[in-house]
């Protein structure tokens, strides 16, 4: 028997997911400019319209009873490519450090590639920092492709003065 599961967030997970969110924000180096609140994952995952999914780990108990903490979580959500048609974008995967070589963030990633394969999706797209080379290694191991070396895309953004400001010109 495994000492967690993977599954569905609920709606009460929220605390537990921004406390994760942050500790990647930390390990990232960027805690400064996480904004997030348990508000907004309420509304933005769980509300009318949800913008976003999530899958969590949840670490059991010796009985397999869920214990009280979560030591990881994928957040993701649909794209769309006009050369392909619906994927998925994961936004964050992200496994506690004391969580590690275990086999979690392998299982969570395989979990949410079965998703996109049962959904139909062609492809899944994320990001790794440049210096993380631990999770390039992994994703590299899992046989994704670096896209920056293979076709050479760089990613771009406005953040949020930034678009303000182009969508004022």
């Amino acid at each position: 028997m495994s000492d967690y599961r993977i599954r569905g967030a609920r709606v009460d997970d929220c605390e537990e997911i921004l406390r994760l969110i942050q500790e990647l924000a930390e390990f990232e180096k960027m805690l400064k400019e996480c904004h997030m609140t348990v508000e907004t994952l309420r509304k933005d995952g769980f509300g009318s319209n949800p913008l976003f999914r999530c899958l969590v780990v949840q670490s059991l108990n010796p009985d397999g009873s869920e214990s009280s903490g979560l030591i990881g979580y994928c957040i993701f959500y649909y794209i769309y490519s006009t050369w392909e048609g619906k994927c998925i974008y994961m936004e964050d995967l992200y496994v506690t450090p004391t969580s590690r070589h275990k086999g979690i963030g392998h299982a969570t990633l395989k979990k949410l590639s079965q998703i996109c394969v049962e959904e139909g999706c062609k492809r899944l797209q994320w990001a790794v920092l440049d210096w993380n080379s631990i999770a390039i290694n992994f994703y590299n191991k899992s046989g994704a492709i670096n896209l920056s070396e293979k076709e050479g895309w760089l990613c771009y953004r406005f953040d949020e003065d930034g678009l303000k400001a182009f969508a004022k010109n």
